[in-house]
């Protein structure tokens, strides 16, 4: 059975790690999506929903073994909004996960604790210079370098 993998917020299908597709794929196929919105995937009129999103990842499921009929399932792996996506799915859809890994996720909702205002904004926006691979967290001036750890340590403060 194939591996399923749905990305978290502003993470697209290329994020993940060349060498864990390679070594997923050797005796399995592994299914990665770009969530609506990013990536290659279309750009449609919002909000977008964790139930519009899991009814994309059905789409995918659905159009890759057939109709709702199929008892082919996938191995699903979630990270961080994927997860929920993932939890989701398993919930309103068990005939089609065989398995369910979630990786740095919460179950979201209503109960969940957000974080303070601004902060995933201010978080997020750091990784345009974090993911430039030619020159690297150290191409960043100090003051910048200092700003992001700063960051990163309350992120950890309020995960915990």
């Amino acid at each position: 059975d194939a591996i399923f993998l749905i990305n978290g917020w502003a993470m697209g299908k290329g994020d993940w790690a060349p060498w864990l597709l390679e070594g997923l794929s050797q005796d399995r196929p592994v299914i990665a999506l770009d969530n609506r919105g990013i990536g290659e995937s279309s750009v449609t009129e919002g909000p977008y929903t964790i139930d519009l999103m899991m009814d994309d990842c059905i789409e995918v499921i659905e159009s890759v073994y057939g109709a709702k009929e199929s008892k082919k399932r996938v191995h699903v792996v979630g990270t961080s909004m994927g997860g929920m996506i993932a939890l989701k799915l398993a919930i309103e859809r068990p005939d089609l996960v065989k398995s369910l890994v979630l990786n740095g996720t919460t179950f979201g909702g209503r109960n969940s604790t957000p974080a303070e205002a601004g902060f995933a904004k201010e978080f997020f926006s750091l990784f345009n210079e974090w993911n430039d691979v030619d020159q690297g967290v150290s191409a960043l001036p100090q003051e910048q370098q200092a700003k992001n750890l700063d960051i990163v340590e309350r992120f950890l403060r309020a995960s915990f």
